[in-house]
């Protein structure tokens, strides 16, 4: 470290090993897709939302 009231240029920070981003050179890797979520219709809900509205002058904004 440094030593009490040493204010001089510590010099270049070092990073850890294996911190630093870097541009990749090499073949991209193929995209892996998600599995598609099973869609069973006895779990779903069909829902009908209305917002509520709202009695005032200013309705319209």
């Amino acid at each position: 470290g440094l030593a009490s009231g040493d204010y001089k240029d510590p010099g270049w920070f070092k990073h850890p090993e294996g911190t630093v981003a870097f541009e990749w050179k090499g073949e991209p890797k193929k995209a892996e897709r998600a599995p598609s979520p099973k869609f069973d219709k006895t779990k779903t809900a069909e829902f009908n939302v209305v917002k509520p509205g709202v009695k005032s002058p200013h309705n319209n904004h």
